[in-house]
């Protein structure tokens, strides 16, 4: 009970931090913030994070207890590009993927891993449906999905 309380409480104070407030981590120089007051609740991240990696990756989205939680988006250096939301710091609910090379995916996970069914359009316009568990892909087929 204490944890939905504190958690509770982060959510009122995530919902009336004030908009312009930028949280922004890089790989190389840590936390920074045009506001840091408003990126830390009970000593975690909370608010609103661009998280910027070395290898190029940029993730952005909402942080409540230092974990993301709300809408997502990833991109890469190389172009790709996935969205959806988060609970607790792991993707869950329909996500969607799509590649530089032109392939979009899109489907559900469950605990941070693919589960259900992923239909695929491929760069040159094919469609897949692809059936997963607990992130192992179990089937799949041509065409689109059921």
């Amino acid at each position: 009970m204490k944890h939905l309380i504190k958690f509770a409480m982060a959510v009122m104070v995530f919902a009336a931090a004030p908009a312009f407030a930028k949280c922004i981590y890089e790989e190389k120089h840590g936390d920074h913030s045009d506001n840091p007051d408003s990126c830390y609740l009970f000593g975690k991240r909370s608010g609103l994070w661009e998280l910027r990696f070395a290898d190029g990756r940029v993730e952005s989205g909402p942080m409540v207890q230092g974990n993301g939680h709300g809408r997502w988006e990833i991109r890469t250096a190389n172009g790709d590009f996935t969205a959806g939301p988060t609970v607790h710091g792991k993707k869950h609910g329909q996500w969607e993927e799509r590649f530089a090379n032109g392939t979009v995916a899109i489907g559900p996970y469950v605990d941070h891993q693919m589960h259900g069914q992923w239909q695929a359009q491929w760069a040159d316009s094919q469609v897949s449906c692809h059936t997963y568990e607990k992130g192992k892909e179990v089937s799949s087929t041509t065409g689109p999905c059921n």
